[in-house]
């Protein structure tokens, strides 16, 4: 099988939606925590090694843009690196110890 063309053009589209993490009701510090968490990981997948398929090494051509909020900006991952142990920790509680799993169990 012969592989297509590439692309000119790639687009990767990412939606954090705050309103569905403020809804889980897990409270202010989880929502810290889920934030950051989550642009920690998109933050690394776009800077770090992208290669989705064989011979295919995706670079970044520009900057990172934030739709919403308005004004807001992404965080470099250095930065969330450094944010992250805190916003965890604060969350201790939220955890199951001693590395044991945590059930979460909804009702409405």
């Amino acid at each position: 099988m012969i592989p297509p063309p590439p692309s000119a053009a790639w687009f990767a589209f990412f939606s954090l939606d705050l309103h569905q993490i403020r809804g889980y009701g897990l409270g202010a510090a989880a929502e810290r925590m889920l934030v950051p968490l989550a642009l920690f990981k998109m933050a690394t997948l776009l800077e770090g090694d992208l290669r989705l398929r064989t011979a295919c090494d995706l670079v970044p051509a520009s900057p990172l843009r934030v739709e919403r909020p308005a004004r807001s900006t992404m965080p470099s991952v250095v930065a969330l690196r450094a944010e992250l142990p805190s916003v965890i920790a604060a969350c201790k509680d939220l955890f199951a110890g001693s590395g044991a799993p945590t059930t979460v169990t909804f009702s409405s």
